[in-house]
């Protein structure tokens, strides 16, 4: 229980007090109800704040990181055309995609070199077939002039033999014409 004294003003000669007597319960009752209801508020405000700040973190890193991934597994798996997204940022997320343009250009810039390689490879053994195609001609041709020369060394060794002969021939007919005569 609540005890008050109020003195009353405007009486004459004897001071007069009124007093008051309140149950505690119900004279805090409205404060109670004021801290219940401060602290829901804050409570709400706190949880309203709590899902700002998420969505403001979802949108300044969580999406950037995500396109970042992205573009990162395009990379991986070779597509080099992708477009490395949040370069023009100036934060640390800015600093990874301008790492991962260096990272592409390198990528391309290797690609370039490896097809050049492959062009100069694909040359190289084109040159090599050409080559292989002229010394089998070269040793095809030198056959057959082999062969010719051979089958002319052939006739003419027969040429020989049989020039030999008639040569043996006219000597023996000459010698018997000589005896003869």
């Amino acid at each position: 229980m609540m005890l008050t004294f109020v003195p009353l003003a405007g009486l004459p000669a004897v001071k007069w007090y009124v007093a008051l007597a309140m149950d505690t319960g119900k004279a805090y009752a409205p404060l109670q109800a004021f801290r219940v209801t401060a602290g829901i508020a804050i409570v709400l405000i706190a949880l309203v704040t709590v899902l700002l700040l998420a969505q403001l973190l979802h949108r300044a890193v969580a999406r950037p990181l995500g396109r970042m991934t992205a573009a990162m597994n395009a990379l991986a798996t070779g597509k080099l055309d992708v477009a490395i997204p949040d370069l023009e940022r100036r934060d640390e997320i800015g600093a990874m995609a301008a790492a991962m343009e260096v990272f592409k250009q390198h990528a391309v810039e290797r690609a370039h070199m490896e097809a050049a390689q492959q062009q100069e490879s694909q040359a190289r053994q084109r040159r090599a077939e050409a080559v292989e195609t002229l010394i089998r001609g070269f040793a095809g041709d030198m056959a057959g002039v082999l062969d010719t020369v051979t089958t002319s060394s052939g006739s003419l060794e027969q040429t020989a033999r049989s020039l030999s002969a008639t040569a043996q021939a006219s000597s023996a007919n000459a010698q018997s014409a000589a005896t003869a005569a």
